[in-house]
């Protein structure tokens, strides 16, 4: 049976039960541990691969370490949480006036701030369990909330709040030539999810590289049709958004 070490970023502990039953599913023998920087035990060969969300995992890995698998995508989209006991129901999603909210990703946070000017929003990723209120990844939060049921949870639609590249994706990232290990977590690989992916993390990536901040959705329409949803930042500071769809994925190369 082959052994792995596998690591998560200490912010993303909470994966650790997830990643356990990847691997088992794999059959491996593995053990996990967190750190603050994954890639630098991979690369000295400290750990064999780290799993973690594909939404916070750089566009530019260090030379020799690459992604390998991307498990389906699975609840892309993101969700207001308001603690039950803190829930002002006369107010439109139960939010009460000036109610503190954490939000993970700074397209998400302008967003929200026009919908509801008068949230105390925070730019912060939420690592706590019980925040009182938040907007976070659906797929994060079912998973890093274990008193789920003690929360209102509102649905952001993606064409409004649109999902960050990668976002509910998990990845599998380790070095280039740990063949083996590869050819193994290929087993559980979703070409398509890559395929989808890689546009949106193309697109986000050329606006970083012109100090833009934006977010990119792919995704399938009931008509077949894939779908992009984009979402940025201009100059102003005021949300920018379009629509495309396209029955292939190659006409997006070189949006952005």
């Amino acid at each position: 049976m082959q052994k792995i070490r596998i690591v998560i970023p200490t912010s993303f502990q909470w994966l650790t039960d997830t990643a356990g039953k990847e691997a088992e599913k794999l059959a491996l023998d593995f053990s996990i541990q967190t750190d603050d920087n994954p890639f630098r035990l991979i690369a000295r060969d400290d750990a064999d691969v780290c799993f973690m969300p594909l939404r916070e995992a750089p566009f530019s890995l260090p030379v020799g370490i690459v992604i390998t698998a991307l498990r389906k995508r699975q609840d892309p989209e993101n969700i207001l949480m308001v603690r039950q006991d803190l829930a002002d129901k006369s107010k439109l999603l139960s939010l009460p006036d000036s109610a503190k909210v954490f939000v993970h990703n700074q397209v998400i946070a302008r967003c929200f701030a026009d919908y509801f000017p008068s949230a105390d929003i925070h730019l912060k990723q939420v690592h706590e369990t019980a925040p009182e209120f938040a907007i976070l990844p659906k797929c994060d939060a079912y998973l890093q909330n274990p008193a789920i049921q003690d929360y209102l949870i509102h649905e952001l639609h993606p064409d409004e709040f649109t999902p960050a590249a990668g976002q509910g994706v998990f990845a599998w990232i380790c070095r280039e030539d740990h063949t083996m290990l590869r050819r193994t977590l290929l087993k559980i690989h979703c070409s398509e999810t890559a395929r989808q992916c890689n546009v949106e993390r193309r697109i986000v990536r050329k606006w970083q590289q012109e100090e833009i901040s934006g977010n990119a959705f792919c995704s399938v329409h009931p008509s077949g049709h894939y779908q992009l949803n984009l979402s940025k930042l201009n100059s102003a500071g005021e949300t920018e958004r379009e629509k495309r769809s396209s029955t292939v994925l190659s006409e997006w190369n070189n949006v952005g």
